[in-house]
């Protein structure tokens, strides 16, 4: 993750460390990850049950949003989209591949949770 940085998770095989390989990058830019903000979450990587098989994945949280920083910040206010801040969401991702295997969020998730507002 970027942290402060940026909205993006990078993936890496480091199984050579002389000649690590990029597998993957995920960010607020790519549909799947819309919702993402700021990518504070520490990844937890984890073994589920997808579609019948085995599937090495990555927990992370949906990130943080800048608007924060204002103080006294309420999400009326026009710094957030739609009264919503980013990084409202948590996603669980492939870890080979970096593939959104599903997400839940305030709307249009695999799980809806109106409660989720909030980064």
């Amino acid at each position: 993750g970027m942290r402060m940085g940026g909205s993006s998770y990078y993936g890496l095989d480091v199984l050579s460390p002389t000649s690590p390989k990029l597998l993957f990058r995920i960010g607020a830019d790519q549909t799947d990850y819309s919702r993402m903000g700021q990518s504070w979450s520490k990844p937890v990587l984890a073994n589920i049950r997808y579609n019948g098989s085995i599937r090495r994945v990555l927990i992370v949280g949906g990130g943080y949003d800048q608007c924060y920083e204002k103080p006294n910040i309420t999400l009326t206010d026009a710094c957030f989209t739609n009264g919503k801040a980013k990084g409202n969401a948590v996603y669980i991702i492939d870890a080979q591949t970096g593939q959104r295997l599903w997400w839940t969020s305030d709307t249009g998730s695999n799980t809806d949770n109106a409660n989720m507002k909030h980064s």
